[in-house]
């Protein structure tokens, strides 16, 4: 390679660097961080719900619910929590009348909302500690673990319930 192809080469490398310096990037996140909630809460699937606008997803993550003042975070799907599920005191989880699936524990220190959701316990976590709660209507409850122990810590009522 000549000279001034290595020079022109070069600059179009630097040129390309420095673009992808100043370009804004997406809110980047490692496998099982916690995502916590904004005290304003908002609907589950839009980022300016979440500190540091990272959307949960199905990569083993840790939520915590932490609205205040009566405002809530609601699903927008039917939506799958490989981690633990934490609803601070005074803070308000709604599913909308969408599934949750939990495959980690789940801590109800707020306001559980499930409506006639369906609620699932899965996943293969040796063990799974799941607090109370109640689904109306329709709702139903089942277990399809395919490993491990889940524990009740409190009561949960639902219109059905299916264990695997």
């Amino acid at each position: 390679m000549n000279k001034k192809h290595f020079s022109t080469l070069s600059s179009v490398v630097l040129i390309i660097v420095l673009a992808l310096a100043v370009l804004p990037s997406t809110s980047a996140k490692a496998v099982g961080e916690v995502i916590t909630s904004t005290a304003t809460g908002g609907m589950w699937n839009d980022s300016t719900t979440w500190v540091g606008g990272v959307v949960p997803d199905v990569v083993d993550d840790s939520i915590v619910i932490a609205t205040t003042g009566g405002d809530s975070v609601i699903l927008s799907g039917a939506t799958t929590v490989k981690g633990s599920l934490t609803i601070n005191s005074v803070a308000e989880l709604i599913t909308g009348n969408f599934a949750l699936t939990l495959e980690g524990d789940f801590v109800n220190n707020g306001n559980f909302e499930p409506g006639s959701s369906n609620i699932t316990i899965a996943g293969a976590a040796p063990t799974q500690s799941i607090a109370g709660f109640t689904t109306t209507i329709t709702g139903n409850v089942s277990m399809t673990k395919t490993a491990g122990v889940a524990t009740f810590t409190g009561g949960v009522s639902a219109v059905g319930l299916t264990l695997n």
